[in-house]
């Protein structure tokens, strides 16, 4: 950094000459700084500027959209490098090619389309300026290398899409309406606009802008559209318009069609003897012809371009395809001006003026005048001045009060003025200099001096900020911000201000004046705002693009922002919610003193607060939330809103009462059972109980702490091995642990438990499982065992018993004058062998009812875990798993219905008989009306005769029917037409005298002769279950029935031919 030479010593020369003027009028300054410029040359001939080092220059490869240079084109790129060179602060070497079109053969040349042969290489951009007129270019950009083209017609873009990654554009769209504007602000006695247009692409592109915006009445002005005219029909129609009107071209075409040809010598014919103004837009402005308009700027193109060129430079992004309005400037023509009587001041803020005459009278015809009432006036100040000086004593002492001012103003502002004398390198500064970089004041400072107490990274932009400011030909003014490093190591701001004062004969700045403020705590908040606006913008962005319902509520029921999240959670759209009160239209009325109660808390503690409730959404239903809910207070610590974090806890809330739910079932199934759950952890082998599974092992209250130790010691030891391979085999394969062994409870009595395991949902560091006490189940297996055995062993002993008797009584029957008494003895033998058989077999009856009592229980828990276990698993259990689930509750039902028909079958042979006279027919009738379910959808002939009373047990009668008629009816399912008969037989076929038979004959499947004694069997199947279902239990029901009626039953069949029944019942009552 160069700094100033001060004039104070030349100050006080001036002061010593005693000529007041010299301090008093600005006007004199060009004086001082004359005086001082010749002592430089006297005193210091010999001083030289160093050399300032040249930043890295910046290689622009400017295009021109033609095959030679216009020179709108030239200023175009002037003005871009200029503006750039500011902006970056490094000088820019400019690089201009033309477009040619490769020769007559190529395609490209066919198509009129012009390419850039001659590559340019190491440049950092490319600046193509496409007018515009001109029709849709290919421009083959360098690879890489940014290609800007600031000011690209919408009409002639084509195929946006498939630009270059490396290529940037600024649409731009010209508005006719802007220039119709314009013409009613300056023309307002104007009624009628004529817009013309040609036969251009870009002209009917503006012609279709022109219709759209204007249309065929503008504010009160008619418009009217000439498109398509030749160039004697435009004269001749132009030359007859009224005063009232006005002319807008649209774009000046060259059209070798002939159409139109709209150029500069029609323009300026059309002006001689059209009697209205003329307006245009785009590049229809030509030397003495069109009044003005807002028109396309080669300057406004090269500086936008400039502006894109820093963006990249900078490493900030621009957007491939920009859209802009502000596509140039308002331009007039001087002469035109004149010619409609308007004034500069009428004209828009900004606008140019063009083709002004360059002699000043001539512009300015009153000058003369101007200059001998100058003149006048001249003397007039003299005197003025005179009296002027008499006031100087006085105005000498204002000034001194005021530059004391001004001292104790800088000091208190913390404000430095300096002056820096570029020639001898000294800097003087006023009091408090040293104090902005953290020094202890020291005289003179110098460029080393300032460049050191300045931050190291900011030292080469000072320096080159500055020497720019002071380059021939600049402002000469700088203003920036830099950062100071004090000697403790802290980073304080600066803000620097100057201008040169002096410069050199080469117009270079020798003496500058400025000054510099302390800015570190603005900077510190400008900071601080920066990075809170970008946080709140993140937070906000993430709240709106968040699926976590976010609202923002104001007391009154007002909602503020929400998100679209909660839109969707509502059902309402984002307009309807802007009008809806939260607190009584969304949340239905039980919930509302519940959140004001939340709401108060959160107000009095000013502590977030998470509560419940449920939103009516906009089709009526209600949907369960849970909200997280803050305030926000205003400067003055009044609650200001509310915001909250909203969560859908629908699913959650069913999901809690399925598992509360099935909790409930399984410890009341486990209750019931008197099975206790256990969770074991692999790791330590610790676990977690119930209060049942502590008192299967014995214990009446649970145990502190349980481990697998301590299970394996309440373990038999001839079974503890087993069960430990068994559960080390679990662990490594993760299969289920299943057994049963005997323990030794904590009382001493020895139990067997069954005990089952798994991993904890895939979690291969625990396992859970159930344990429970079998021993009755035990000691019932091992009953009915020994009770089998036996009952064989009886039914042994009494039929050899039998046999020895049989062949005494054939004995004694062959000697019964002899053997009589002791054949009354071996019949009285017999009839108590019969009783203790009875006796036997109500015995057997009474164990096998209890029995099947006792199983049911244990099959009733099977089938409740079952059933437990698909409903938890579903859907996580391979299909091998399931359909042996699917068996194991199959069998069970099964072995369920086998009981049932047991308990049946004992209930039919224990209960009580009451004979009474029955109609046959009526019972049938019944029986058929009991199996209707079993008839329906089938074809069936029914043969059915009619048949007599009998004395029997109506009850035991009607089942007998409904198990033969059932049979029939099951065993024709396969049939298409079933054939069913019913009836009695003849006297003629009955062997035995009071005794009725009969039966039911049907075409179904039938059976094997030889096995017809195995159908009346207690669980006697001649056919599988996949075939016909049945548990093999209502033949041999029928059979004990007819049997206490003292008749008989009996059937005949072959396969496929069907099959009859038979059964007798004895004519007079009585139970045999």
């Amino acid at each position: 950094m160069k700094f100033f030479l001060s004039t104070y010593g030349f100050q006080r020369f001036f002061d010593g000459l005693h000529i007041p003027h010299v301090r008093g009028f600005r006007m004199y300054g060009m004086l001082h700084l004359v005086v001082q410029v010749l002592m430089l040359h006297l005193f210091v001939p010999h001083t030289v500027v160093a050399e300032e080092p040249v930043p890295d220059t910046y290689r622009i490869l400017f295009v021109s959209h033609k095959t030679e240079l216009p020179p709108w084109n030239l200023a175009m790129f002037s003005e871009c490098r200029s503006e750039f060179e500011r902006l970056s602060g490094r000088p820019v070497s400019m690089i201009i090619k033309s477009m040619d079109r490769k020769g007559p053969e190529t395609p490209a040349a066919a198509g009129n389309q012009l390419y850039l042969s001659d590559r340019v290489e190491g440049v950092d951009f490319m600046v193509y300026r496409n007018p515009l007129s001109s029709p849709p270019l290919h421009l083959a950009a360098e690879e890489g290398v940014p290609l800007i083209v600031p000011a690209c017609d919408t009409a002639s873009l084509t195929e946006p899409g498939k630009l270059p990654a490396n290529v940037y554009l600024k649409t731009v769209t010209l508005s006719p309406a802007r220039t119709a504007g314009l013409v009613k602000r300056l023309c307002p006695d104007v009624g009628k606009l004529i817009v013309i247009g040609g036969d251009h692409e870009t002209d009917r592109f503006l012609m279709r802008r022109a219709r759209e915006e204007l249309g065929e009445n503008y504010g009160g002005l008619a418009v009217e559209y000439w498109e398509g005219l030749r160039p004697a029909d435009l004269k001749k129609r132009a030359a007859a318009l009224s005063r009232d009107t006005a002319i807008l071209f649209l774009k000046m075409t060259l059209d070798p069609n002939g159409a139109i040809h709209i150029s500069s010598d029609i323009v300026r014919d059309l002006l001689a003897y059209t009697p209205v103004p003329v307006f245009g837009i785009s590049d229809t402005f030509v030397e003495e012809g069109i009044l003005g308009g807002y028109v396309a700027s080669s300057r406004m193109e090269g500086r936008r371009a400039a502006q894109m060129l820093a963006l990249l430079a900078d490493g900030n992004s621009v957007p491939p395809i920009e859209h802009v309005e502000d596509y140039g400037e308002y331009q007039f023509n001087w002469h035109q001006l004149k010619r409609w009587g308007i004034r500069e001041s009428q004209l828009p803020v900004g606008s140019r003026i063009l083709y002004r005459p360059d002699s000043l009278f001539e512009r300015h015809p009153w000058l003369l005048q101007a200059i001998w009432s100058s003149f006048i006036g001249l003397v007039l100040i003299l005197c003025v001045t005179l009296l002027f000086l008499l006031s100087r004593r006085k105005t000498l002492r204002v000034l001194r009060e005021n530059e004391e001012w001004l001292r104790l103003s800088t000091g208190t502002a913390g404000v430095v003025a300096w002056e820096y004398d570029w020639v001898n390198d000294r800097m003087a500064c006023s009091q408090h200099h040293e104090l902005l970089y953290g020094l202890k004041p020291q005289s003179p400072w110098t460029k080393v001096d300032f460049l050191n107490a300045i931050h190291p990274d900011d030292r080469e932009f000072v320096d080159g900020a500055i020497a720019q400011s002071i380059a021939p030909g600049s402002s000469g003014e700088f203003r920036f911000d830099c950062r100071t490093l004090w000697p403790d190591g802290s980073v304080h701001w600066l803000l620097m201000t100057g201008e040169a004062t002096a410069r050199n004969a080469e117009g270079g700045a020798v003496l500058m004046r400025g000054c510099m403020m302390d800015i570190t705590e603005r900077k510190m908040m400008e900071m601080a705002l920066r990075a809170s606006k970008e946080k709140e913008r993140l937070m906000a962005k993430l709240v709106m693009d968040s699926n976590q319902p976010v609202a923002i509520g104001f007391a009154d029921g007002r909602l503020g922002r929400f998100n679209p999240a909660f839109c969707e959670l509502t059902g309402y759209t984002e307009e309807e919610l802007k009008h809806i009160d939260w607190a009584t239209e969304l949340t239905p009325p039980e919930w509302l003193e519940a959140e004001r109660r939340a709401l108060a808390v959160l107000v009095r503690t000013g502590e977030p607060v998470r509560y419940e409730k449920e939103y009516i959404r906009k089709d009526g239903s209600r949907v369960s939330v849970s909200l997280f809910t803050h305030l926000s207070r205003s400067v003055d610590g009044i609650p200001d809103y509310f915001y909250a974090f909203i969560s859908d806890i629908t699913e959650l809330k069913r999901v809690r009462e399925e598992v509360l739910k099935e909790k409930n079932r399984l410890q009341f199934a486990l209750e019931v059972s008197h099975m206790g759950a256990w969770d074991l952890n692999l790791s330590d082998l610790s676990s977690h109980r119930t209060k049942t599974h502590d008192e299967v092992f014995g214990y009446k209250t649970p145990v502190p702490e349980w481990t697998y130790e301590m299970f394996l010691e309440h373990v038999l030891p001839e079974e503890r091995e087993e069960v430990n391979r068994k559960f080390q085999t679990a662990i490594t394969t993760g299969e289920d642990w299943s057994f049963e062994c005997r323990i030794r409870r904590a009382d001493g009595k020895v139990r067997w438990i069954w005990a089952v395991g798994r991993p904890a949902g895939g979690n291969q560091g625990l396992m859970g499982g159930v344990v429970q006490d079998i021993t009755e189940r035990k000691q019932t297996e091992l009953a009915l065992k020994e009770s089998h055995d036996l009952l064989e062993v009886r039914v042994e002993e009494r039929t050899a018993e039998l046999k020895e008797r049989r062949d005494e009584a054939e004995q004694l029957n062959r000697a019964m004058i002899n053997l009589l008494q002791d054949l009354k003895q071996t019949n009285r033998g017999l009839k108590a062998a019969e009783e203790s058989l009875r006796t036997t077999n109500k015995e057997l009856e009474a164990f096998s009812y209890s029995v099947s009592h006792d199983l049911r229980a244990p099959l009733r828990h099977i089938a409740g875990f079952v059933e437990l276990l698909l409903k938890r698993e579903k859907g996580r259990l391979d299909e091998r798993s399931e359909h042996y689930l699917l068996t194991i509750d199959q069998s069970v039902k099964r072995m369920g219905q086998l009981i049932d028909d047991l308990l049946a079958l004992s209930r039919m042979s224990r209960s009580d008989m009451h004979f009474c006279d029955v109609d046959m027919n009526e019972v049938v009738r019944n029986a058929l009306k009991e199996l209707a379910h079993m008839k329906k959808e089938r074809s069936i002939v029914w043969n059915i005769v009619p048949m007599p009373s009998v004395t029997a047990d109506p009850r035991l009668l009607l089942q007998v029917w409904i198990n033969l008629i059932g049979n029939a009816l099951k065993f024709t399912a396969r049939k298409k037409e079933a054939v069913i008969e019913i009836g009695i037989l003849d006297k003629e076929e009955v062997k035995e005298e009071n005794q009725a038979v009969f039966y039911i004959r049907d075409n179904g499947a039938g059976f094997e002769p030889e096995y017809a004694h195995k159908l009346f069997g207690v669980f006697q199947r001649l056919h599988r279950e996949d075939e016909f279902e049945g548990t093999g239990i209502g033949l041999a029901t029928v059979r004990r029935i007819i049997h206490r009626h003292g008749g008989k039953v009996w059937a005949e069949g072959a396969v496929d031919r069907g099959a009859a029944f038979y059964f007798t019942l004895g004519k007079n009552k009585g139970e045999k």
